[in-house]
């Protein structure tokens, strides 16, 4: 093997130079740097977000409600109506379309006081 002579070559000139106490200006330079980074500042609008959803989601609730029971009250006065406006049916009619478990129910969800016993009772006899 050939030995190298790197010192008879010339050597080639990269181009690129090091400013003059570059390395000893560099240690103060950086903590100049670190001193003066600007802190990052909150918005003062981003919490209202929180409160404008937190407003819709119960908006949307309400009327999700309002809509259901104004859905049940017309039902319910679909019914009356027409029971107010089938004035040829008896209540032999209505008891033959009445089941035994409608019977039960009917029972066990109507109170009936003793004095409106007593007043149906002198009314009718």
């Amino acid at each position: 093997m050939k030995k190298f002579k790197i010192d008879e070559y010339s050597k080639k000139e990269t181009g690129f130079a090091v400013p003059e106490n570059y390395f000893e200006n560099l240690e103060s330079r950086i903590f100049n740097l670190i001193e003066t980074r600007e802190v990052k500042v909150n918005s003062i609008f981003r919490q209202p977000k929180y409160w404008i959803t937190a407003i819709a989601a119960i908006f949307i609730i309400g009327l999700f409600f309002s809509i259901s029971f104004n859905n049940s009250n017309d039902e319910s006065f679909a019914n009356e109506e027409f029971l107010t406006t089938q004035t040829d049916l008896t209540t032999e009619d209505l008891a033959e379309h009445l089941t035994e478990n409608d019977l039960k129910t009917l029972e066990e969800n109507l109170t009936v006081y003793d004095q409106e016993i007593i007043d149906l009772t002198k009314d009718n006899l």
